[in-house]
């Protein structure tokens, strides 16, 4: 565990050539891919352009040999490094370096010496080391290294406060959430072997919290030790409910077989606590048979005490006594593993009446937990202590804190009154300049609005004038007058005049009425007709008023008009059609007359200049402009006919410019 965090620390300087192959090694040492790890060492050691990556390499070599058992190899990679360091000057790749020959001579004691003092001396001066630097994370990570070693060496109370301290740093810096994994776990599992199971429980919940972040080895660490954690509280369905958890997910992972089948121990012990005789036989006879060539001494006298637990359950008298003759507790095992056979040897020798062996088993089993129940109780208190140190030094730091942020805040009011008088003098010129540009836009929309109303009254007398003109013909022609329906006329096209914009129906309302009223004067009728494509509601189409009318009263006026016949003998026509297409809508005017005058169609008439003014005024409100054009258009039939067309984009907005005229 040590070893692996320890790899952690070793990334190179962002501006390293190597970088990359240098976080792929440290990928892989994180899931023990030892080959591909031992040749990409080789390729870096050969590839480095400076000393201090080619020794950084080299460290990645000593760990190799860790896992390897090479401890001679291991130790003389960590001392060429280490001379290396003591002849060049410090800078940031070299302390960071100086870390990891620290970190890697505490795990050489610790795995081939057994002298976890060293182990937590040479992780102590790693701490200090990285302190001085300026990589956060390689503080951390010593850190989490130091308190790991305290707990390896039994020292729990120090442990967690190293986890703490690093727990402490990582907040200060808000690391990333998968960095957190190792550290609520290691400070969980110290206080479950406290059994101060109120702060393990924070721990183990902060840390069930960052499952997505876990490896493989972490999720593996987190359901067992978890589990431990209800065992000790003698939770026993929740200890269960997590270890068949972690047996479903180690069957996901064939590599981890070893591990599994310890998981199948752990559950087997809960099998006997819940008297289930057969589930126990079963796990039992698996784990013995994988665990019995490995020659583990420990794991197989506690496999053998629950053999015993079994039998005795069963009522098998005479296995327990071949058992107990079998395997003899071993001298110098761990202390759960002699609890737990004093315990059954207590219960069984009670049970058989051996009054004399229960209380010996008895006394043995008091004085172990009385031992084990004081350390624990020494090093809550020490927990306690650190805790109360650190939190009395914290504090110190926040009344220090507290005065220099009171200093700030007289500094910040100071300067918040400043900023308020200079906010208040920027409102004023702001509301002065706001106000005089309210005024100068009400004036410019009165303008609009008065040109607007200018431009749509011109076309009333003009059009007037066109229908007394041609009532005054009709008399001087002796033909009978329609001065009635004229009236009715010219009362919807005032109408229409006073309005800005109407509905498509209402302007061909308009038309239709109109141009009745002048095909019925005409002595050749041309036949009219109006098209509307499907998907156009002529109610909520909109456009500005008078512009078809004008279209239709220049088509018959210079076109229809005096036309008797076609050259081509075809029957004369004024067609107005209305369609979608690219994201706009247009209304055509075509008719098959004599064409405009050029001076009409270059837009000199009063209609077309009426048209051309009021576009141009809408447009100013519009991104996308409206449009029209004159001009000769060949029909799908072939034939040659004058149109003229009007192009409004679906999405211009008549409303926003003129809302307030």
């Amino acid at each position: 565990m040590a070893l692996a965090c320890m790899a952690a620390c070793g990334q190179q300087d962002a501006a390293s050539a190597l970088e990359p192959l240098a976080r792929q090694i440290e990928d892989s040492l994180r899931v023990f891919n030892v080959a591909f790890v031992r040749s990409a060492v080789e390729q870096g050691m050969r590839a480095a352009t400076d000393s201090d990556a080619y020794y950084n390499y080299l460290m990645y070599a000593s760990i190799l040999h860790y896992y390897s058992a090479q401890p001679d190899s291991m130790l003389a990679c960590v001392g060429r490094a280490w001379d290396y360091l003591r002849n060049h000057p410090r800078n940031r790749s070299r302390n960071r370096l100086l870390v990891k020959c620290l970190q890697t001579r505490g795990a050489y004691y610790a795995a081939f010496c057994s002298d976890l003092d060293s182990l937590v001396h040479y992780n102590r001066l790693a701490c200090m080391e990285a302190e001085k630097g300026v990589d956060v994370e390689d503080i951390v990570l010593s850190y989490n290294n130091l308190a790991d070693a305290y707990r390896q060496q039994g020292k729990l109370a120090a442990s967690a406060g190293a986890y703490r301290r690093a727990i402490f740093i990582a907040d200060s810096v808000r690391m990333p959430r998968e960095n957190y994994v190792p550290l609520y776990e290691g400070i969980a599992t110290a206080y479950t072997a406290l059994h101060a199971f109120d702060e393990s429980k924070i721990w183990w919940d902060k840390s069930r919290e960052l499952w997505d972040c876990m490896m493989t080895r972490e999720k593996f660490n987190y359901l067992n030790n978890r589990g431990t954690d209800y065992y000790y509280q003698k939770d026993y369905a929740n200890c269960k409910r997590l270890l068949l958890q972690l047996d479903a997910f180690l069957a996901g992972h064939p590599g981890m077989m070893w591990e599994r089948k310890f998981c199948r121990i752990n559950l087997t012990d809960v099998c006997l606590k819940e008297k289930d005789a057969a589930g126990a036989d079963s796990l039992l006879q698996e784990t013995a048979a994988f665990f019995a060539p490995m020659g583990d001494a420990s794991t197989l006298s506690y496999i053998r005490t629950q053999q015993m637990e079994l039998a005795f359950m069963e009522g098998d008298l005479g296995k327990v006594r071949r058992l107990l003759r079998e395997d003899p507790l071993p001298p110098g095992a761990r202390p759960d593993i002699r609890l737990q056979r004093l315990d059954f040897l207590w219960r069984f020798h009670a049970g058989q009446g051996h009054w004399e062996e229960a209380c010996d088993a008895r006394e043995a089993y008091a004085a172990l937990a009385d031992s084990l129940r004081d350390e624990r109780v020494r090093m809550k208190i020490a927990d306690m202590q650190l805790r109360y140190e650190r939190d009395t030094t914290v504090l110190e730091q926040q009344i220090r804190i507290s005065r220099q942020q009171v200093r700030l805040m007289q500094v910040y009011a100071a300067l918040l009154a400043a900023l308020a008088l200079l906010g208040f003098l920027v409102f004023l010129v702001h509301s002065r300049r706001k106000k005089a540009r309210m005024k100068e836009e009400q004036m410019l929309r009165r303008i609009v609005s008065l040109r607007m109303e200018n431009i749509r009254n011109r076309i009333t007398p003009h059009f007037i004038y066109n229908v007394l003109n041609h009532e005054l013909l009709l008399k001087q022609q002796g033909k009978e007058s329609r001065l009635g329906d004229l009236a009715l006329l010219l009362r919807r096209q005032q109408d229409l005049a006073g309005n800005f914009c109407t509905s498509l129906k209402e302007e061909l309302d308009f038309v239709r009425l109109y141009v009745s009223a002048e095909t019925e004067r005409m002595s050749v009728k041309p036949d009219f007709s109006v098209h509307i494509a499907g998907g156009i509601d002529p109610e909520r189409m909109r456009l500005p008023s008078m512009m078809v009318q004008i279209f239709v009263e220049n088509a018959i006026k210079h076109g229809l008009k005096g036309a008797a016949h076609r050259p081509e003998g075809k029957k004369l026509f004024l067609r107005i059609d209305v369609y979608a297409s690219g994201g706009c809508r247009f209304i055509d005017v075509s008719n098959n007359g004599t064409p405009l005058q050029e001076s009409a169609a270059a837009g000199q008439g009063t209609g077309l200049k009426v048209v051309s003014q009021t576009i141009q005024l809408l447009n100013e409100a519009n991104e996308r402009p409206m449009s029209y054009s004159v001009g000769w258009h060949l029909s799908p039939g072939g034939e040659k006919v004058w149109l003229a067309r009007l192009a409004i984009p679906e999405d211009y907005d008549f409303d926003n410019r003129f809302a307030n005229m």
